[in-house]
Protein backbone atom coordinates (compact mmCIF):
# COMPACT_ATOMS: atom_id res chain seq x y z
CA UNK A 1 0.00 0.00 0.00
CA UNK A 2 1.17 3.25 -1.05
CA UNK A 3 1.70 5.98 2.12
CA UNK A 4 -1.22 7.66 2.75
CA UNK A 5 -3.40 5.01 1.50
CA UNK A 6 -6.53 3.19 2.85
CA UNK A 7 -7.61 -0.18 4.15
CA UNK A 8 -11.30 -1.33 5.00
CA UNK A 9 -11.42 -4.65 7.13
CA UNK A 10 -15.08 -6.00 7.27
CA UNK A 11 -16.42 -9.34 8.44
CA UNK A 12 -20.10 -11.09 8.31
CA UNK A 13 -18.69 -12.01 12.54
CA UNK A 14 -19.72 -11.01 15.71
CA UNK A 15 -16.91 -12.73 17.04
CA UNK A 16 -14.07 -10.44 18.60
CA UNK A 17 -11.39 -13.05 17.76
CA UNK A 18 -12.37 -12.40 14.11
CA UNK A 19 -12.88 -8.59 14.37
CA UNK A 20 -11.12 -6.33 16.92
CA UNK A 21 -8.32 -9.21 17.70
CA UNK A 22 -7.50 -8.84 13.97
CA UNK A 23 -7.29 -5.12 14.12
CA UNK A 24 -5.59 -4.83 16.89
CA UNK A 25 -2.99 -7.76 15.85
CA UNK A 26 -2.36 -5.70 12.84
CA UNK A 27 -1.73 -2.72 15.21
CA UNK A 28 0.98 -4.42 17.37
CA UNK A 29 2.45 -5.90 14.07
CA UNK A 30 2.83 -2.32 12.41
CA UNK A 31 2.74 0.26 15.48
CA UNK A 32 2.86 3.57 14.61
CA UNK A 33 2.80 2.76 10.49
CA UNK A 34 -0.52 2.63 10.41
CA UNK A 35 -3.80 4.48 12.47
CA UNK A 36 -7.39 3.36 12.95
CA UNK A 37 -9.26 6.41 11.72
CA UNK A 38 -12.28 7.48 13.46
CA UNK A 39 -15.63 7.38 11.05
CA UNK A 40 -18.74 9.15 10.56
CA UNK A 41 -21.69 7.64 8.92
CA UNK A 42 -24.70 9.93 9.44
CA UNK A 43 -28.14 7.60 10.20
CA UNK A 44 -25.60 4.48 9.89
CA UNK A 45 -26.06 2.32 13.34
CA UNK A 46 -23.56 0.60 14.61
CA UNK A 47 -21.62 0.21 18.04
CA UNK A 48 -17.79 1.28 18.86
CA UNK A 49 -15.27 -1.79 18.84
CA UNK A 50 -14.90 -3.98 22.18
CA UNK A 51 -11.94 -3.09 23.96
CA UNK A 52 -12.02 -6.30 25.74
CA UNK A 53 -13.79 -9.76 25.58
CA UNK A 54 -13.10 -13.49 26.50
CA UNK A 55 -11.88 -16.43 24.49
CA UNK A 56 -14.69 -19.34 24.88
CA UNK A 57 -14.56 -22.52 23.15
CA UNK A 58 -17.65 -25.59 23.75
CA UNK A 59 -16.96 -27.82 26.27
CA UNK A 60 -16.05 -31.26 25.35
CA UNK A 61 -19.06 -33.42 24.59
CA UNK A 62 -18.21 -35.50 28.21
CA UNK A 63 -18.58 -32.15 29.93
CA UNK A 64 -21.62 -31.46 28.64
CA UNK A 65 -23.47 -34.48 29.66
CA UNK A 66 -22.59 -34.17 33.01
CA UNK A 67 -24.13 -30.80 32.98
CA UNK A 68 -27.41 -31.68 31.42
CA UNK A 69 -27.43 -34.66 34.20
CA UNK A 70 -27.25 -32.14 36.85
CA UNK A 71 -29.75 -30.02 35.89
CA UNK A 72 -28.04 -27.24 37.00
CA UNK A 73 -28.14 -24.07 34.37
CA UNK A 74 -24.24 -24.31 33.49
CA UNK A 75 -22.86 -22.77 30.50
CA UNK A 76 -22.04 -25.07 27.37
CA UNK A 77 -18.54 -23.13 26.99
CA UNK A 78 -15.32 -22.16 28.61
CA UNK A 79 -14.13 -18.98 29.11
CA UNK A 80 -11.06 -17.64 29.15
CA UNK A 81 -9.33 -14.07 30.25
CA UNK A 82 -6.17 -14.90 29.40
CA UNK A 83 -3.90 -17.76 27.66
CA UNK A 84 -2.10 -18.76 31.09
CA UNK A 85 -6.30 -19.49 32.06
CA UNK A 86 -6.42 -22.29 28.99
CA UNK A 87 -5.34 -25.76 30.18
CA UNK A 88 -3.04 -27.29 27.96
CA UNK A 89 -4.65 -30.15 26.40
CA UNK A 90 -6.93 -27.72 24.94
CA UNK A 91 -3.74 -25.39 23.48
CA UNK A 92 -3.41 -28.14 20.85
CA UNK A 93 -5.24 -30.19 18.20
CA UNK A 94 -3.47 -32.84 16.24
CA UNK A 95 0.14 -31.11 17.85
CA UNK A 96 -0.92 -27.71 16.21
CA UNK A 97 -1.65 -25.27 18.45
CA UNK A 98 -5.11 -23.88 17.54
CA UNK A 99 -5.63 -21.11 20.79
CA UNK A 100 -3.27 -18.55 20.21
CA UNK A 101 -2.29 -15.62 22.33
CA UNK A 102 -3.47 -12.69 19.85
CA UNK A 103 -6.55 -14.26 20.16
CA UNK A 104 -7.02 -12.72 24.20
CA UNK A 105 -7.53 -9.24 24.35
CA UNK A 106 -4.83 -9.28 27.14
CA UNK A 107 -2.83 -10.02 24.89
CA UNK A 108 -2.76 -6.52 23.73
CA UNK A 109 -1.18 -2.97 24.90
CA UNK A 110 -3.76 -0.35 27.15
CA UNK A 111 -2.78 2.11 23.85
CA UNK A 112 -4.04 -0.66 21.48
CA UNK A 113 -7.28 -1.48 23.05
CA UNK A 114 -8.14 2.30 23.19
CA UNK A 115 -7.37 2.25 19.61
CA UNK A 116 -10.26 -0.44 19.04
CA UNK A 117 -13.44 1.92 19.49
CA UNK A 118 -12.73 3.11 16.96
CA UNK A 119 -13.93 -0.19 15.03
CA UNK A 120 -18.07 -0.04 14.22
CA UNK A 121 -19.82 -3.06 15.31
CA UNK A 122 -22.88 -3.71 13.03
CA UNK A 123 -25.49 -5.45 14.84
CA UNK A 124 -28.68 -7.75 13.69
CA UNK A 125 -30.50 -5.57 15.45
CA UNK A 126 -29.38 -2.44 13.90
Amino acid sequence: MKVGGKISYSTCSLNPIEDEAVVAAVLKIYGKKIKLCSVDLPGFKFQPGLSSWKFMNLKQKEECELIDQSGENISYFNSYNSIDEVPADQLFNKNAKIIKETMFSSFYSDDIRKELNKCLRVLPHH
